[in-house]
């Protein structure tokens, strides 16, 4: 049992530790995507009938069937700014889409005490293991998706070729090589695009 003065700082403390979790520790897109994903679900809770975004009162295998309902929706519908339904996808999302949906509304309802139907009984959010099911689909959705096409990315010699071929060319021409290594170096980050040895 702490003294009042040791509660309050501890209280004090524990308000800016929770302000930073909360606010800080993601970014504005983050939130965003988080909350997005939020009113997706809950529009397509009250979609089925029920206000019971928690899933509270359903038994796990109509909690099941709801949460992978969900995954289907979230990667073939086309929904409004505020999480309504609009129609259907010409091109469904990528799996990695389908999953960080997932993950916020599991987020979600972890930091609201409730059990996530998209993860087995128990643990944290931090240990929280998968439904087979919910592993399945998203391999599922991973084999339909296209195939990404890697772009190769240039060297550096070449920013070091572009600079000598430019050497006794006109102003605009060297002015222009200027800008574009310039702009290599300045506006990505280094390995992102150049090949660089490990």
């Amino acid at each position: 049992n702490l003294p009042a003065p040791g509660r309050d700082r501890v209280l004090r403390l524990c308000n800016f530790a929770n302000i930073c979790s909360v606010v800080f520790s993601k970014r504005e897109g983050s939130h965003e995507s988080r909350d997005r994903a939020w009113r997706r679900w809950t529009k397509y809770i009250e979609l089925l009938g029920s206000s019971d975004t928690f899933l509270d009162g359903f038994t796990k295998p109509a909690r099941t069937r709801i949460a992978k309902g969900f995954a289907a929706l979230v990667r073939i519908g086309r929904f409004d700014p505020e999480g309504n339904l609009v129609g259907k996808r010409q091109k469904p999302v990528v799996a990695d889409t389908v999953s960080g949906a997932i993950s916020h509304v599991a987020s979600k309802m972890w930091s609201n005490d409730r059990e996530s139907p998209f993860h087995i009984k128990g643990g944290t959010e931090r240990e929280a293991k998968r439904e087979q099911w919910y592993v399945d689909l998203v391999r599922g959705f991973k084999n339909l998706d296209p195939a990404t096409k890697k772009q190769k990315g240039i060297t550096a010699e070449f920013l070091v070729d572009l600079q000598e071929a430019c050497q006794n060319a006109n102003p605009t021409t060297q002015h222009t090589a200027d800008l574009i290594e310039g702009g290599f170096f300045f506006a990505t980050q280094g390995g992102e695009i150049a090949n660089t040895k490990e």
